[in-house]
């Protein structure tokens, strides 16, 4: 077994001390190793960073661009690490580069364990509810219509989520979040109303939305992965919300545009929560969750990732809160800054 201690704060230094790992297939299984929870995150950033490098040199080869006339960039980490020491960077500028969120579901797979984070959580949900109108009924759950953005922005921003869930990232200062300001300043006409949807799940167990009222819901319950953190739990298969949540907003008659068009392509597949986000008629939602870890229904015990959950008995929470962005079928003409190098 290896035990990685040693840190660094350089992409370049940390990955030539991956080399320890091994690289030849078929050696991968004679190593084992332990690293410290930050390292671990340090490496799955810098992963991607290399993944979306390979990607622009794959699109530079394809256009027949050379790099003067491309620009080669790697995203940068705007709280601890650097890409390679600064007297190596001399012509590196920072540059901001646009992200767009069209057609696409992010959610808060990672969730703190601290059963504090969550009650603070709850608690400043359930002040921002209050502000509301009267929501409407929803199957088994609850939606608000016609929320504008800078709510949306506004109880994304008062909650505290760990930092592995990138997309959701905040600085330390709480300066600059680029999600939140996304919401808050995007002019897309897409964009502009959106649904606040909290589902109701399997739970035996009741949670009162708003104090002294009998709107309730039951949790959904998840499993999660044993990741080896005391501090942050990872929904199992990262997957909090379900292919159903996509449909809120549309009428049954949408719902089965949908389908049947999906059918006409792919027959032999379900419909994915893609193809509900791609109608002309779905607007962006908020879905929250509220989590009891336990046992899913309806999950074998053969199935390979059950094989690693986490044994929730231990756990000192037992209520969770999640969330889940799923934004429409847009233009592209404004999007989210990230800044790389």
């Amino acid at each position: 077994p290896i035990y990685f201690l040693r840190t660094t704060i350089l992409y370049d230094t940390l990955m030539q001390m991956g080399r320890w790992f091994g690289y030849r297939q078929g050696y991968d299984d004679l190593f084992l190793i332990w690293m410290d929870p930050q390292i671990q995150k340090w490496y799955r950033h810098i992963s991607t960073a290399i993944d979306e490098l390979r990607a622009d040199l794959r699109h530079m080869h394809i256009n027949k661009l050379a790099p003067k006339d491309f620009g080669i960039r790697i995203k940068d980490h705007e709280q601890a690490l650097m890409i390679t020491a600064k007297n190596k960077m001399r012509n590196a500028k920072p540059v901001e580069f646009t992200l767009s969120f069209s057609n696409k579901t992010i959610e808060t797979a990672y969730l703190h364990s601290s059963k504090e984070v969550n009650e603070d959580n709850i608690k400043i949900l359930k002040a921002k509810l209050k502000f509301f109108d009267q929501p409407e009924k929803y199957k088994k759950g609850y939606v608000w219509e016609s929320i504008k953005g800078e709510d949306i922005a506004s109880i994304i921003s008062s909650l505290q989520f760990p930092i592995n869930n990138l997309e959701f990232y905040k600085s330390n200062d709480d300066k600059h979040e680029p999600l939140v300001s996304f919401i808050r300043s995007n002019k897309i006409e897409q964009l502009n109303d959106w649904i606040v949807s909290i589902p109701s799940g399997d739970s035996t167990k009741e949670v009162e939305l708003i104090d002294k009222s009998n709107i309730v819901i039951k949790p959904r319950i998840r499993q999660f992965e044993d990741n080896k953190s005391k501090t942050i739990l990872e929904v199992n298969r990262r997957r909090v919300g379900n292919i159903s949540d996509e449909q809120v907003g549309l009428t049954e008659e949408q719902i089965e545009q949908v389908k049947t068009a999906w059918k006409s392509v792919d027959p032999e597949k379900s419909v994915p929560g893609a193809a509900y986000r791609s109608s002309q008629f779905r607007k962006p939602i908020l879905t929250i969750s509220f989590i009891e870890p336990g046992n899913e229904k309806n999950k074998s015990s053969n199935n390979e990732k059950n094989r690693h959950s986490l044994d929730t008995t231990s756990l000192e929470v037992n209520l969770l809160l999640a969330i889940s962005l799923s934004f429409p079928t847009y233009e592209n003409s404004e999007a989210e800054r990230v800044i790389y190098r």
